[in-house]
């Protein structure tokens, strides 16, 4: 049977505490019509920074232990994913493209605040004035260009397998999509526009992919 990419994003928000938000959402493989991989999907997120300050935010992915490599279920979903984040943050002026570039991050290097205990789970901390942002969320190895156009064109296979699976191994064989989790700090407002935009660079592919991107929101 061809596979083909599933371009749904599930992305649900709810509360971590008072202080902060938290999104969790997925990222999919994407195939051609024969179905060969060629890359990934990537997400975009809005919100929005109330006034000037440090603005954190945090990803939550990787579920292994990072001594043993042993699958450890971290968020408490009854799943366990293995998925090497790439963050890009852009301002968000309505029409998204280079020179709307922030900052990125790949690896975390330590900073486990939301729970994390994998480096590679993406961590940006920056000094942002008031307005609006856009963060794009993907897969290693993620170019600007492509998370602007969210269409990750590097051949990275997300893993995820359920936790009671025999094969449940940070080798195990790509599932088709990877979970992440997303948190911000207190003085982040995520945008209630309520959608994702569906990525511009699908038709530059000419393969027939066809999808649409939602975002379902719950208040906590």
């Amino acid at each position: 049977m061809i596979k083909k990419a599933l371009l749904t994003a599930g992305l649900c928000v709810t509360a971590l505490s008072a202080a902060a938000e938290s999104v969790d959402g997925q990222i999919y493989a994407r195939y051609d019509a024969t179905g060969s991989q060629i890359g990934s999907t990537v997400d975009h997120l809005r919100f929005s920074v109330g006034s000037d300050g440090i603005v954190k935010i945090d990803i939550l992915s990787w579920e292994s232990d990072p001594v043993t490599d042993a699958p450890t279920d971290v968020n408490g979903d009854g799943e366990i994913a293995f998925l090497d984040t790439y963050l890009y943050l852009f301002r968000d002026d309505g029409s998204l493209d280079s020179s709307d570039y922030i900052a990125h991050n790949d690896d975390s290097d330590g900073t486990y605040a939301d729970g994390s205990i994998w480096r590679t789970d993406s961590y940006l901390e920056l000094n942002l004035t008031a307005g609006n942002y856009l963060l794009a969320i993907g897969a290693y190895d993620l170019g600007m260009d492509e998370a602007i156009q969210q269409e990750n064109r590097d051949v990275f296979y997300p893993i995820r397998c359920d936790i009671a699976g025999p094969d449940c191994t940070s080798t195990a064989s790509a599932s088709g999509h990877g979970d992440y989790r997303v948190s911000f700090s207190s003085n982040v407002s995520l945008a209630e526009d309520g959608k994702l935009p569906e990525p511009a660079g699908l038709g530059l592919l000419g393969l027939g992919l066809a999808g649409s991107a939602l975002l379902r929101r719950k208040k906590a």
